[in-house]
């Protein structure tokens, strides 16, 4: 079986001339191989599996941040292993990229990740994050997807949205918060020209084709960061669950399907393999 889905792939590869690729990914694995690419099913901070895209450990955290054996899901996303869960109580957790994201990074990129609350009713600041050189709120938080905090924060503490630098000129509003898994896309291009940068997000986004209308757009500014980080600031109970971080160079390479089942492989390999033998013969 796995060789059928081996071969599928790789002829469906060949046929598309698909090129995209992931240079980071985290699925929470659970297991007890960090060589694996496996985390235990405890705290956080000071585990250091060996993944794409990341170095060292996960820092700064308190045992408030924990992973989790059962992960999130999202209907026609790829997803495995489990998740990170930012428990109530005041904590933020990150980790190092292997390749920062600097003023010499140019090109467009993707970032994907899945979130769910336990709660969407407000309260305190809870979000997905992005940082550089440090964990600071005011100089060194450079993005945030999440709900709660001040109404400066995410356009009301009951709304998700995503907010750049900490500063309220750099905001976008996507829509009320619920407790369905929620699956974010950030598309950034990024320039060597100064103040040249784009931010884009989508909010549960087609999975097959970049939308043309974003949830919104954010122009004008210079994005670096070298973390990523999720953060909890309630006090009453309410979780943050993130999971399936992606970095990718193309919408698609942060979007994967599952594998097909056995029988559908072997007929998308027979259909591939006619495609490429009719071609030969033109």
């Amino acid at each position: 079986m796995k060789n059928i889905l081996l071969r599928a792939s790789i002829v469906l590869s060949l046929s598309a001339g698909a090129n995209a690729a992931l240079v980071t990914y985290d699925p929470f694995l659970v297991g007890s191989n960090p060589g694996a690419g496996e985390y235990t099913a405890t705290q956080i901070t000071g585990q250091g599996p060996t993944l794409l895209g990341y170095t060292g450990n996960w820092i700064n955290g308190t045992p408030l941040g924990v992973v989790t054996s059962t992960g999130l899901s999202y209907p026609g996303l790829l997803t495995s292993g489990g998740a990170l869960l930012g428990n109530s109580g005041g904590s933020r957790e990150g980790r190092l990229l292997s390749t920062p994201f600097t003023a010499t990074t140019s090109g467009t990129f993707y970032l994907s990740v899945l979130i769910n609350l336990s709660v969407s009713s407000g309260g305190n600041y809870k979000a997905f994050e992005l940082h550089n050189g440090g964990f600071t709120d005011a100089t060194q938080r450079i993005l945030q997807i999440g709900e709660g905090g001040t109404g400066t924060d995410f356009n009301g503490t009951t709304n998700f949205g995503l907010r750049l630098f900490s500063n309220d000129s750099f905001r976008i509003n996507l829509g009320p918060a619920d407790t369905s898994t929620n699956l974010f896309v950030v598309r950034f291009d990024l320039s060597t020209t100064n103040n040249a940068d784009v931010v884009t997000v989508y909010r549960n986004p087609s999975l097959s084709s970049e939308p043309a209308v974003p949830a919104g757009t954010l122009t004008n500014f210079n994005l670096a960061f070298d973390r990523t980080s999720v953060a909890n600031f309630q006090a009453n109970g309410d979780t943050i669950t993130v999971d399936e971080i992606r970095i990718g160079d193309t919408y698609a390479s942060v979007l994967p399907a599952p594998a097909p089942e056995p029988a559908t492989a072997a007929l998308l390999l027979l259909g591939a393999a006619a495609t490429l033998f009719r071609r030969r013969r033109v």
